[in-house]
């Protein structure tokens, strides 16, 4: 009898802890013209060894290294 009312509390308060849990929120990142990617359409996007972000779009190509953006285009001699 013991055995059962424990098991009917246990169950009862796993049941309430269920709905107070709360799982994580991916974060992503989105890359535009705004914070400097250049051009409308991106055709690829790479990641290099050491952790640089290219972006290769129609107006020239661009690293990202977490904070900042290098644009690369034809007048760059690319």
């Amino acid at each position: 009898m013991l055995f059962r009312k424990n098991f009917r509390v246990l169950v009862l308060l796993m049941a309430l802890s269920a709905s107070f849990a709360y799982g994580q929120t991916p974060y992503f990142l989105h890359h535009n013209i705004i914070k400097g990617v250049r051009g409308y359409d991106c055709q690829v996007i790479f990641q290099d060894q050491r952790g640089f972000m290219w972006f290769g779009t129609s107006e020239g190509l661009v690293r990202y290294d977490g904070v900042d953006y290098l644009r690369y285009s034809m007048e760059d001699s690319l």
